[in-house]
């Protein structure tokens, strides 16, 4: 695939507004910009820009030249199989006036990306599982559509994942080769947490958390947002509880808040109001309801908590109260 040496133009998503960082906190695009923009000053071959939108990252392509060789153009964003998302975590749609905030398997906004095939030597995907199996008809269609391999991460990415020297995503891909559709997958593994925690339930030494009420689903709040809360009995914080479980201390990742939860955090004497948010990357974090930093570095596993039926329970609850509220969108 890429040749040493090979010209890069790397392409983080922003909002329309040119900002990196989302309300929610997440800060993985502004450490991925903050590890490669050193790079890009100190080599010519390497160079770092933003887009929103499909159009921005051709533009950036035109701009950036095939002279001398072609470019390897990386993408990075956040996502999930067969998905990335450039300014769509801000603007909360898919398309405006033609302009596609989502990279995905449709050949009108494929077309668009550099404006014809043979731009570029290499595309890399660098958004949460991307890559992953379900994500490759995104994968095989991009690389028809530029006529070049193509490949996608396949693990929830980090800023560690990019190699210091090149500048170029290394984690786990998966790939397809244009000359013959083929699949392959490959990259070095990288671990991000070492620390071992047995204990089970969203507590961090002392703390204990509550859970008051469901008050965002991301799914929902794309289409039209609306604020709700659903309250959540003592029965049910109870269960919700024994849902949850510690991990590693590790970075979020690239995820984006997929869920979030009204809590009382309780320690050393003090209650505090805070947000319980659950991840796109199935990890979790508590944030204060008056700031962004996390209270705590420890994170826990969500895995499967969307599917548990105290879960499901909820989110039909929050969703029948959704739709019944007022919309301020015409």
């Amino acid at each position: 695939m890429t040749k040493p040496g090979a010209r890069v133009l790397t392409v983080i998503a922003c909002g329309p507004n040119g900002e990196q960082v989302l309300s929610n906190g997440n800060v993985f695009l502004r450490d991925v910009s903050a590890k490669l923009r050193p790079i890009a000053e100190q080599r010519a071959d390497y160079h770092v820009t933003t887009a929103s939108s499909v159009d921005q990252v051709a533009s950036a392509v035109e701009s950036f030249g095939d002279k001398p060789s072609k470019p390897v153009l990386q993408l990075v964003g956040h996502g999930g199989p067969g998905e990335l998302e450039l300014g769509r975590p801000w603007v909360g749609q898919r398309a405006d006036n033609q302009r596609f905030y989502l990279l995905d398997n449709n050949s009108r906004e494929l077309a668009l990306l550099t404006r014809g095939p043979g731009a570029v030597s290499e595309v890399r995907l660098v958004a949460c599982q991307v890559g992953a199996y379900e994500g490759e008809p995104l994968l095989f269609a991009l690389s028809r559509a530029l006529a070049c391999d193509v490949r996608g991460a396949t693990v929830d990415v980090g800023p560690e994942m990019f190699d210091e020297a090149t500048g170029l995503y290394e984690g786990p891909f998966r790939s397809c080769e244009h000359r013959s559709g083929r699949f392959a997958s490959g990259g070095t593994a990288v671990r991000v947490g070492s620390r071992a925690v047995t204990r089970s339930g969203p507590e961090d030494d002392d703390a204990r958390v509550t859970f008051d009420a469901i008050s965002f689903v991301r799914r929902l709040a794309l289409a039209a947002p609306r604020d709700v809360e659903v309250a959540i009995s003592p029965e049910e914080n109870k269960r919700l509880r024994a849902t949850w479980h510690a991990a590693p201390q590790g970075a979020d990742g690239g995820g984006v808040v997929d869920l979030a939860f009204k809590v009382t955090v309780a320690r050393g004497g003090e209650k505090l109001p805070a947000y319980l948010e659950v991840l796109s990357n199935q990890r979790c974090r508590l944030v204060p309801e008056l700031g962004e930093a996390p209270l705590s570095a420890q994170r826990w596993h969500a895995e499967g908590i969307l599917e548990s039926a105290e879960c499901r329970s909820l989110l039909g609850r929050y969703e029948r109260a959704w739709r019944s509220a007022p919309s301020s969108l015409a």
